[in-house]
Formats: structure tokens, C-alpha cells, sequence
């Protein structure tokens, strides 16, 4: 039986084959029974594993799968546009006529006399009188006459021109009186572009009429004069100088301003626009 596993052996080595592991010996029983015969081996031969170990080769990364991610789309802001100015309305500002510059300011019942600080330039009157009897005034230069100003019965309202140096002023009244002094600024303006409507005395500063014409109206039962003096004092020219009703073209002087007295006591008169 050895000689035919030896046999069997060196057949196996001889094909290239790897011989096959060694039976382990079966140790004899004490018991007396033959042992097993072992069946003769097939021709099939037993090929033995490698005792190298395989080496074990890494399994391929499993490929995550990659989301594909959803776009998103991007509302690009709009820029927001700048508040539209609101356009301001300017306010609307009246013409405002300057408060006169008051030079003196007196009342009295009865006659008086002022003394009045003397200008280097006109200045205007504004005079008021009550009474049934004779009221007047009179205007000095120092010690010298310079004019009557004023010389009604009864009430009286008006102003007046004041020239340069005055310096008194004589007050005839059986009533109140009142008398208020101004700069030449506070009379009002006239540009002989419209016409110029009035009753009364009155001062008028004609601006920009540059040597031109006007026709004048007067209705009235006393004097009516119209006296040009320029910006300084100087007399210019007696336009008008008529007892009652006149209606007439003038030539206005070509000085700017020209300051026109207008002397009307209850009557009532109008300039047309100049030409």
C-alpha cells in the first residue's frame, strides 16, 4: 500500500501537479479489528490551494452618483429708481411796499408850533385835521415864510410836499389834529405805464416816464396844481395850476424820479399812462 501512494506521488509531481497532503496515520486500536481498507484514489487529481494569500484587490469606488443641481434663477434687482423730485412750488411773495421811514410823529387839539429837525432832502407830510373852523399850515425855513401847505374850512385829510431845510411848522386848528413825517421813500410809485387815479393832495414819485406825455382830469370846485420837483428839491416845472375842473396833455420833466405835488383839496383827478 506505501509503495503505491509513493507511486501515486511521484505520477503527480511528474504531470506538474501539487502532490497531495500526507494522510495523518491512523494509530492501532488495541482492538484487534483490521483496520479499513482505504479506497484506491481516482485519476481526478486533488489540486491544494496556495497557502500564499491572496492579495486582495481593492473593489472599484462605488461612483456617487453627482445631483445634478436644479438652477436656480436669479431675479437680478432691479435698481430702484430715484425718487422723482417733487419741484417745489415757490411761494408767492407780495410786492411789499417798505414801511416809510418815520421821521416825526405828533397830535394836538388847537394851534401849535413844531420844531422839526431840518432834511438835506424832501420828505412828505401826512396830515389830518378835524374842526368846523379854519384849518392851516405852514412851513418855515428858519426864521423865513417857505409855504402853506395846507388852508381848508372843516376837516381836512391829505399829504404833503416838505422841501429841504424845513425846519417848523405853524398849526392853525379849532379841532384835533394829527401830523406824521416820512422820508420821500414812503410816497408811492408811479411808472406812467398805467394810469394814475386820486383825490386829494397827494406826493408821487414818477419812476422811468423819461420825458413824456400825460393827460390830466381834475373835477373840482378849488385850486388844482401839479408841481414837479427832482429827487433832490429842485424845482422843475408847474404843470397844472387851474381854479376848478381841467383836462389836459402835459409834458412830464425828464428827471427819474420826478416827485409830483399834487395840490387838489376835495377834488378828484386822474394821469393817463404816459406816451
Amino acid at each position: 500500500m506505501r509503495a503505491a501512494l509513493l507511486s501515486l506521488l511521484f505520477l503527480a509531481v511528474a504531470c506538474g501537479g501539487t502532490p497531495a497532503p500526507r494522510p495523518t496515520p491512523v494509530s492501532p486500536t488495541s482492538s484487534a479489528s483490521p483496520a479499513p481498507s482505504t479506497p484506491a484514489p481516482t485519476a481526478s487529481l486533488a489540486v491544494t490551494p496556495s497557502t500564499t494569500p491572496a492579495r486582495s484587490v481593492p473593489a472599484p469606488p462605488t461612483a456617487v452618483p453627482t445631483v445634478a443641481s436644479t438652477p436656480v434663477a436669479t431675479v437680478a434687482a432691479s435698481p430702484t429708481p430715484a425718487p422723482t423730485p417733487v419741484p417745489t412750488r415757490e411761494p408767492t411773495v407780495a410786492p411789499v411796499t417798505p414801511a416809510p421811514l418815520v421821521l416825526l410823529s405828533e397830535s394836538g387839539t388847537g394851534d401849535k408850533v413844531l420844531r422839526i429837525e431840518a432834511q438835506g432832502i424832501p420828505s412828505i407830510a401826512h396830515v389830518t385835521g378835524q374842526g368846523g373852523g379854519n384849518f392851516a399850515v405852514i412851513s418855515y425855513v428858519g426864521t423865513a415864510y417857505d409855504d402853506l401847505l395846507v388852508n381848508e374850512i372843516g376837516s381836512y385829510d391829505g399829504t404833503v410836499y416838505l422841501p429841504p431845510g424845513v425846519s417848523s411848522l405853524e398849526i392853525t386848528s379849532s379841532g384835533r389834529w394829527q401830523l406824521e413825517i416820512s422820508a420821500l421813500e414812503g410816497a408811492p410809485l408811479w411808472d406812467g405805464t398805467t394810469p394814475l387815479n386820486g383825490h386829494g393832495d397827494l406826493v408821487v414819485l414818477a419812476t422811468g416816464t423819461s420825458f413824456g406825455a400825460t393827460t390830466i382830469d381834475n373835477r373840482s370846485t378849488s385850486n388844482f396844481a401839479v408841481i414837479a420837483y427832482s429827487e433832490f428839491g429842485d424845482y422843475l416845472d408847474l404843470l397844472v395850476n387851474e381854479i376848478g375842473n381841467y383836462h389836459g396833455e402835459v409834458l412830464l420833466p425828464i428827471d427819474d424820479p420826478t416827485v409830483l405835488a399834487i395840490r387838489d383839496v376835495g377834488g378828484t383827478w386822474s394821469f393817463s399812462a404816459v406816451q
